[in-house]
């Protein structure tokens, strides 16, 4: 059976989050609908007829999704689709020497002086500078060069930080700000799945990346 891989961040993840603080916004937003909501990889799996697998559960950033596209690609078979749901640029990743293991954040709003032997101010800069447009210049040339890797696969880039291609409905919008979350709601994650579904049966023109 063919399968919908998914790669990406909290956008390309599901509501039911079991492992996760009660407070978090996902299972505030499960409370608040009173059943564990749909995402959009459920939607699209369901109207193609295919079986589905997030990659990429909890925080991640665009070089860690690049690592587990390449690890994975073995388990990749002619007829899959893959959701390549890229997050911002100025999320960073850093070697943490007391655990040799790698660090995910993103910098803005953080408070204090040091987080993880670091300066957060240094955390900060780097970040801002990871907004300039060569990053996203970057980001399009690693598009080419993973599709092109798998040509008989279909992979289907995108991200949601173009907020004036994907304007879809947020939990915000929902819940009138009684949760006051900027994620897509699930009627958002349905006009979403709506979008991939046209440009993967190529009625729809991905222009994300145009227009970013």
């Amino acid at each position: 059976m063919k399968k919908l891989w998914i790669i990406g961040d909290s956008f390309s993840s599901n509501f039911y989050a079991p492992d996760e603080a009660e407070d978090g916004w996902k299972n505030l937003y499960c409370k608040y609908k009173g059943y564990h909501p749909k995402f959009f990889g459920e939607f699209v799996s369901e109207d193609l007829n295919m079986e589905y697998e997030v990659l990429t559960k909890g925080i991640f950033e665009n070089y860690k999704m690049i690592e587990l596209f390449i690890d994975n690609m073995d388990r990749f078979n002619d007829g899959d689709i893959i959701s390549f749901g890229w997050t911002a640029t100025s999320r960073i990743r850093f070697v943490n020497e007391s655990t040799n293991q790698w660090e995910v954040i993103n910098a803005h709003g953080m408070k204090g002086n040091h987080f993880q032997g670091m300066a957060i101010s240094t955390l900060a800069d780097i970040a801002a500078n990871r907004y300039h447009k060569l990053y996203k210049i970057e980001l399009i040339k690693w598009t080419k060069l993973i599709s092109r890797s798998l040509p008989n696969v279909s992979i289907i880039h995108w991200t949601w930080t173009n907020n004036s291609y994907f304007r879809y409905e947020t939990i915000s919008n929902e819940t009138e700000k009684k949760l006051n979350d900027l994620h897509w709601s699930e009627n958002g994650h349905r006009q979403f799945a709506d979008w991939f579904i046209g440009v993967h049966n190529k009625q729809i023109e991905n222009k994300c990346f145009d227009l970013w």
